[in-house]
């Protein structure tokens, strides 16, 4: 239905071109605009259709297709408020053929329901070798203290570098209940190693999300809790707040986040800490084929205990991109360098120095699409860590393949 009076919508418009005194004007941008405005909503691309259809309005005010398109979307999107102002602009603005009022009118009329129950979900097994398990020190010997208060150390063999084979699972799942736009999200993570059985790993956590729109800006506000066991052992609970809000319409799409999450260690509660971290994304992309992110962020780690050197703060910077090669290959990959610095020296009288710690990430995936339930992957992570303090000095790879399913109804 809606495919048919949007069709018949630009035929009666000239098109979609502008009428403007019964003379048709347009423009290369405006047509090149509201294509690919067609193009992200054939494709199921809501927010991208509207990108386009702001700027587009921006240039050309009193392009008639392109407010309805965009209170249609704002409609189908629950964004009620919205939709309802643009319908009574188009009213009052341009004068409509009869099928089309009353079209707009039934629109005007009725609440902009939110989409019906949605589940999705996302399930992969996995398979790999992590080269660093415990994330043992690359220096088998160290020192503590200066001069002559000197003291050398050397590692015990369990707190030197050791690898493992593994298999694992991880499992997503969200829910959004009938006539809501708010989300329910579930995920678990299970890893299970060969040898190494005290660093088997198994997580939970839960989130409950809210998203609303403000202008150009969707926001969305999740409330996490979170449990983390190692070796059958539980190692930490975690419990926060996340906010996220993105722009879409700018020239630059950006993306915005901050959480406020407090960390518990039943085990040894001096290391328990409220971490708030702020970060700001750019997007990048090339149509279909390849996008790209990049972002920059800092934190500030309190500790509620008494952990050795007090409160953190830090900063970090990621770039990341994905790329669609001949069907059905993709490939992706990132870098991440980040660097914190604690408050208070280390351990007065042995290392009377803060710990300064500089990390670098580096992630690469090669996806085979199966079917469009279904593709495997092969994934590369390398991990190296650099601490003033030696003994916190490691580095670690994993080669992990995947067999990943997902769906939603």
């Amino acid at each position: 239905m809606r495919l048919f009076w949007l069709v018949s919508w630009r035929i009666l418009m000239t098109g979609g071109l502008l009428l403007q005194g019964g003379i048709v004007v347009a423009s290369d941008r405006v047509l090149s605009l509201y294509d690919q405005a067609q193009v992200a909503i054939s494709a199921e691309q809501p927010d991208k259709a509207i990108a386009y259809l702001l700027k587009l309005v921006e240039i050309d005010p009193n392009h008639a297709g392109a407010w309805l398109d965009l209170a249609i979307l704002f409609c189908q999107q629950g964004e009620d408020h919205r939709a309802k102002l643009l319908l009574n602009v188009i009213l009052q603005k341009f004068p409509l053929p009869p099928a089309i009022h009353e079209i707009v009118n039934r629109y005007r009329t009725q609440r902009c329901a939110p989409a019906a129950a949605n589940l999705q979900w996302a399930t992969s097994l996995q398979t790999g070798y992590e080269s660093n398990v415990n994330q043992g020190s690359t220096e088998s010997v160290f020192q503590l203290g200066t001069g002559p208060n000197t003291i050398e150390l050397e590692l015990t063999d369990e707190a030197k570098r050791h690898g493992d084979l593994f298999t694992g699972l991880e499992s997503n799942i969200s829910w959004r209940p009938p006539d809501s736009y708010n989300r329910f999200a579930g995920q678990l993570l299970l890893r299970n190693y060969q040898r190494m059985e005290e660093y088997d790993l198994a997580a939970l956590s839960a989130s409950y999300i809210h998203p609303w729109t403000l202008g150009n800006w969707h926001h969305q506000l999740s409330g996490t809790a979170a449990t983390t066991l190692l070796g059958g052992q539980t190692y930490q609970y975690a419990a926060g707040f996340q906010w996220q809000g993105d722009n879409k319409a700018t020239q630059l799409p950006l993306q915005l986040s901050a959480s406020l999450v407090e960390y518990k260690y039943p085990t040894n509660h001096s290391f328990d800490s409220t971490i708030g971290k702020f970060n700001i994304s750019s997007y990048f992309g090339g149509q279909k084929n390849w996008h790209s992110q990049i972002s920059i962020g800092g934190l500030l780690d309190y500790s509620n205990g008494e952990r050795a050197g007090g409160n953190r703060t830090g900063v970090w910077l990621k770039a990341s991109g994905v790329r669609k090669l001949a069907p059905p290959w993709t490939i992706d990959g990132s870098i991440e360098l980040n660097s914190t610095h604690s408050e208070k020296h280390y351990m007065p009288g042995l290392l009377d120095i803060p710990r300064e710690t500089r990390r670098a990430a580096l992630q690469a995936g090669v996806n085979r699409e199966i079917d469009g339930r279904q593709y495997l992957r092969l994934e590369l992570n390398i991990t190296h860590t650099n601490d003033n303090i030696p003994l916190f000095s490691f580095t670690n790879a994993t080669l992990m393949l995947s067999w990943n399913l997902y769906g939603s109804r």
